[in-house]
């Protein structure tokens, strides 16, 4: 399958907390060590250079595996649209990352678009992961 025949991950989802806690949570170094990853991954920000041209990394420890992505912030629309490149240390491939956020009456709609994804076995890894960290993420915003 090549390339652009591999259909985007697209997750939405609707949060109980306002627009700028859910911004806070994908922007602040902080916040995102709390919940970025699966479930049963505890992560640390290694660089947040969080500018246009910035450069983040994330490491993710799990009980039976280490993985480690970074990547360029392409674009930052505070409080309605973060983009970024996606590359994990072991893979060569570079996708992109886009989450939409729209207020919802006093909820918060995140929408994930996770694209140029290299396989659709890397598509299914992807869903899995990112389905997992919004849950975490629900749970961070619940206590935030």
């Amino acid at each position: 399958m090549s390339e652009s025949a591999v259909p985007a991950v697209i997750i939405a989802r609707d949060f109980d907390c306002s627009v700028d806690v859910a911004w806070n949570a994908w922007t602040r170094s902080e916040d995102i060590a709390q919940w970025f990853g699966p479930q049963g991954v505890d992560s640390e920000v290694v660089e947040n250079d969080f500018r246009v041209g910035g450069s983040y990394a994330i490491q993710m420890q799990g009980p039976d595996s280490d993985h480690h992505v970074s990547g360029t912030y392409r674009v930052i629309e505070t409080g309605r649209r973060l983009a970024y490149t996606w590359k994990w240390k072991t893979i060569d491939t570079v996708s992109l990352v886009t989450i939409d956020f729209t207020a919802v009456g006093d909820r918060t709609r995140i929408r994930i678009t996770h694209a140029n994804l290299p396989t659709e076995e890397s598509r299914q890894q992807h869903t899995q992961g990112w389905s997992s960290s919004l849950e975490c993420l629900t749970e961070f915003v619940g206590n935030a």
